[in-house]
């Protein structure tokens, strides 16, 4: 089944009315945001490479119902090395383990919407740049009914430079595509002329075992515990972690030439209508594919001058087919010779150490 993106934009709750950049007077007497243009910069190569990874079963045998099931444990450990002469920053680690991931020369977006802001937009000959920011995105229902936004936005409305689109596909085919005009949501397909945002080819992913996500973030905006970790939204095999970072807290900063271990674990029931027994069968069958992948940004790149900006992220992908040795009801992943040594896990519940057992 290949992924989908459904809701990008409701991450980012912004913009709107497009307005033509015909009216210069308007627009000077107007408190706007500029628009953020953004240059490429300086980019640190890192790597990354999963040493290590158990899988546990509890009440293998149960069948999948939507209130009851299997229970899957997993850890694993992930090699992050800096190659680059560069300061880097870790954002995301991102572990998934399935039956099958492929990478996919079709389209990033099978079915889905996605919302998303350009400088500018045509649209039936006429330039529009300027928009009115006082409502979220609108959604298409399980039926494929667009509807227009259920809410306001959270903040204070406001202008600002650019436009808003919000295109839907079908197998992969552009079917719909919307802008926001005078707080509506108005169907401009066929009138309108934008530079798309690329969207590059994505992973077809078959049997989800594992699809853990770690995040790292210096703004204290969730309830974290005493050792800053803060837990999102969880769907099935998808987790999301947050760890807060800074003093006093995990250290997300690579410097060059440097390599670290970081863990990513946890657990999940194996319920209907997010998982099946072919979940559990894909572990047991003892090979799955592993696709981790990181994101960071070089420290000393990253700037702002004159309302553009410097972009300095990058990410790392490692995909691989592995073999799993099965002990008892723990399926292992471990290329390395680890006799006598364990995995020492820090108080943020990040960083990994080998330790030997003797000591």
């Amino acid at each position: 089944m290949k992924n989908s993106v459904k809701f990008l934009a409701i991450a980012v709750l912004s913009l709107a009315m497009g307005i033509a950049s015909a009216s210069p007077l308007l627009i000077t007497e107007l408190k706007i945001r500029p628009w953020i243009h953004e240059v490429q910069g300086q980019t640190a190569q890192f790597s990354v490479n999963v040493i290590y990874a158990n899988f546990t079963i509890q009440d293998a045998d149960k069948p999948v119902e939507q209130d009851s099931g299997p229970t899957i444990t997993y850890f694993a450990v992930v090699n992050i090395t800096n190659f680059s002469d560069l300061n880097a920053t870790l954002t995301r680690v991102n572990f998934l383990a399935a039956q099958n991931i492929a990478n996919d020369s079709g389209p990033a977006i099978e079915n889905g919407a996605v919302g998303w802001e350009a400088e500018g937009a045509w649209v039936d000959g006429k330039w529009y740049n300027l928009t009115w920011v006082n409502v979220t995105y609108p959604y298409f229902d399980e039926n494929g009914i667009f509807h227009q936004p259920e809410f306001k936005l959270p903040e204070q409305p406001y202008w600002m430079e650019g436009v808003q689109v919000y295109d839907r596909y079908v197998n992969g085919t552009l079917v719909a595509t919307y802008l926001n005009m005078n707080g509506t949501w108005t169907d401009v397909a066929n009138k309108i002329n934008v530079a798309r945002m690329p969207l590059d080819s994505g992973y077809s992913i078959v049997g989800t075992v594992v699809d853990d996500t770690q995040c790292f973030e210096n703004v204290a905006v969730r309830d974290y515990t005493s050792n800053g970790i803060a837990y999102g939204p969880s769907i099935g095999a998808i987790r999301t972690t947050y760890h807060l970072v800074g003093e006093g807290f995990f250290s997300n900063y690579w410097a060059p030439h440097q390599s670290r271990l970081v863990a990513v674990f946890g657990s999940w029931d194996v319920h209907e209508p997010f998982a099946s027994d072919e979940t559990v069968k894909a572990l047991q069958s003892g090979n799955l594919t592993f696709k981790t992948q990181t994101t960071n940004f070089v420290e000393e790149g990253s700037s702002m001058i004159n309302n553009t900006v410097t972009t300095t992220s990058s990410d790392a992908v490692e995909l691989k087919r592995v073999q799993l040795t099965q002990n008892e009801n723990s399926y292992i992943y471990s290329p390395l010779v680890l006799d006598n040594q364990a995995f020492l896990i820090d108080q943020w519940g990040v960083e990994v150490n080998l330790r030997s057992q003797t000591q």
